[in-house]
């Protein structure tokens, strides 16, 4: 009974000994990373010493002297310590590990015998190489590291291993030439699209780099059966702008994964987004002339009609007949395939060309009134309810603008949530453009508390508007009906409006923004006579005024449209003197630059 009792102390004692020791352990190892981390390696490195030396076999302790004493820069320190520790145990990183502690040290031949005695201790062991390439690359000696990896390819009789590591490599070098090859060799082992396109985009710096690259393409990939190699052909071709071979490529990749059009659709809808106009109406023409039959038919059609509309509007003289063309193509689809997304998209794109290129909102009315029949609660009805409410405030017919604006709010904040705010933000303008200022406060307030929403900056904006100048009654509500006025294009009685509100509260900045606001419509309108006036006003009553730099601009710009370039420089030279921090300077050199290349 006394045996057991002795032996039952003895082992409490010990458990307590060793909890105790281990409790001791763990706060020695928080109280090293915290000086660590802190910065404190010098108290850090002599933790982790005390630590290494309890519990030698532990790599966290042996790394831990090995950061801290390094970032004291104290590299020959680690030199016995290290050949210490490979009497424990000798590993290819540990050798690895102390070639660079003998580089930074100056040890040159040194460090190089380590290097090679892991090689030699550990050949078949891809993780050789790989450590002592790592090593290499840290201190920036990238030709020692290639030579390891291809050391390691003799070694491990494989010629395409390390194409990742070396890829990288010879990419850092700008060595185009072995780089394509070894992004070829990794790129057929992992069939990683992202990556290879990364590393030969990096390549390409040259005329000759580019070519030599196409070159490797074109003979490892052009005839391949394998669509993925057929894939980054096609993509390279795109990248260097041949795309009717990127184009015959995409056929063959449709044709060869019998996607039945489906990789041509593709082809041209990436052609179409990076605005590559004519080989994206080729690819959809392609698809068109298959016929019904082809399950992509529908697509071919709204994309041929987006693009051609997309590719006319660069031209500043569009003519009607070619909008109203635009218009037939988007109608055959929504004729052929109504009550599809195709159809739906179809008939906002037709009002957008009504209403915008050929200044018909009736007609764009007419056409969303048609869509809002056949849309229920999906979220084109949104879409075309807010549109068609636009159009409505352009008329002047307030209400309905209401109405449709209302109904949007009241059905979609959920389904549909940027129609959402658009609409909140327009029914707070209706009540600010109608002279009901508080209501319209009080809802800029809700809208401003939507963050990340395009519409809370715009509402944010209106606030700080309406609280600089709402004292001035009159004036303010002369200037929203003359905002609401221009909103509908009724210039002339905008600019009525505008400089009643300017004359009813002159010494108010709104009276100084009315000013702005009727030189910015007479500009517009090519009056340019009346833009200099109206800025000249403003500069000679409002001498302190914060748009001096945008009058003089507006002033330049006018004396630079009818060609009297000598008073436009002189108007330039007068903003980048008298506003150094203006915003527009960059504008104003960039056309005194022009002007003074017309001259000579």
């Amino acid at each position: 009974m006394i045996k057991i009792y002795y032996i039952t102390v003895f082992l409490l004692f010990f458990s307590f000994s060793y909890l105790s020791a281990q409790y001791n352990l763990t706060e020695k190892i928080k109280l090293a990373e915290s000086y660590e981390k802190n910065g404190d390696y010098k108290n850090a490195s002599r933790l982790w010493h005390e630590l290494y030396d309890v519990r030698p076999e532990r790599d966290d302790f042996f790394y831990g002297v090995i950061r801290t004493t390094k970032a004291l820069n104290q590299f020959k320190d680690l030199i016995p310590f290290i050949e210490n520790h490979l009497k424990i145990k000798k590993t290819p990183s540990l050798l690895a590990l102390y070639g660079e502690i003998l580089w930074l040290t100056g040890s040159f031949d040194e460090a190089s015998k380590k290097w090679n005695q892991a090689i030699e201790l550990f050949p078949n062991d891809n993780q050789t190489y790989i450590d002592v390439a790592a090593i290499q690359i840290s201190l920036r000696l990238f030709e020692r590291a290639i030579n390891t990896y291809k050391i390691g390819r003799e070694k491990l009789n494989n010629t395409t291993i390390f194409s990742d590591e070396l890829s990288q490599l010879y990419t850092i070098l700008n060595n185009y030439k072995d780089g394509t090859r070894e992004i070829l060799n990794y790129f057929e082992e992992s069939r990683n699209q992202p990556i290879t396109q990364g590393r030969i985009n990096a390549l390409i710096g040259s005329t000759e780099s580019k070519s030599y690259i196409l070159d490797e393409l074109r003979k490892r990939y052009k005839n391949s059966d394998d669509p993925e190699f057929r894939r980054l052909y096609a993509w390279y071709l795109r990248l260097i702008n041949n795309h009717q071979e990127a184009f015959e490529q995409f056929k063959q990749i449709d044709r060869l994964v019998n996607a039945k059009g489906y990789e041509i659709l593709n082809f041209a809808n990436i052609s179409l987004r990076d605005g590559d106009y004519s080989i994206a109406l080729e690819a959809y023409a392609y698809l068109i002339d298959q016929g019904k039959s082809n399950t992509f038919f529908q697509n071919a059609l709204f994309g041929y009609a987006k693009t051609l509309e997309l590719s006319i509007m660069k031209d500043e003289k569009l003519s009607k007949n070619k909008v109203l063309d635009i218009i037939d193509r988007y109608r055959r689809i929504i004729s052929e395939f109504p009550n599809s997304q195709n159809s739906d998209e179809a008939y906002i794109r037709i009002a957008n060309l009504f209403l915008y290129q050929l200044n018909e909102p009736e007609k764009a009315a007419n056409e969303l009134t048609s869509l809002l029949k056949v849309s229920g609660n999906r979220r084109i009805t949104a879409t075309a309810s807010n549109l068609l409410g636009t159009i409505y405030l352009m008329q002047n017919k307030l209400e309905d603008a209401r109405i449709l604006f209302s109904n949007v709010r009241r059905k979609f904040e959920k389904l549909s949530p940027d129609e959402y705010h658009f609409a909140l933000y327009k029914l707070a303008e209706i009540e600010y453009y109608s002279g009901n200022i508080d209501t319209a406060y009080a809802r800029y307030l809700e809208i401003s508390n939507l963050s990340n929403t395009d519409v809370a900056n715009d509402a944010i904006e209106r606030i700080l508007f309406i609280d600089q100048n709402r004292n001035f009654n009159k004036a303010f509500t002369l200037f929203s009906k003359a905002e609401l006025l221009e909103f509908q294009k009724n210039y002339n009685q905008a600019i009525e409006n505008y400089f009643s509100a300017y004359e009813s509260a002159p010494l108010s900045n709104l009276a100084e923004l009315s000013l702005v606001r009727i030189a910015q419509i007479y500009f517009s309108q090519s009056k340019f006579t009346d833009a200099i006036k109206t800025m000249e006003l403003l500069l000679e009553k409002y001498k302190d005024t914060i748009y001096g730099d945008l009058a003089f601009l507006k002033i330049a710009n006018s004396y630079f449209a009818v060609g009297n370039y000598d008073y436009a420089i002189e108007k330039y030279t007068d903003l980048l003197s008298k506003y150094p921090r203006s915003i527009y300077l960059d504008e104003a050199r960039n056309k005194i630059r022009i002007i003074r290349d017309r001259l000579n």
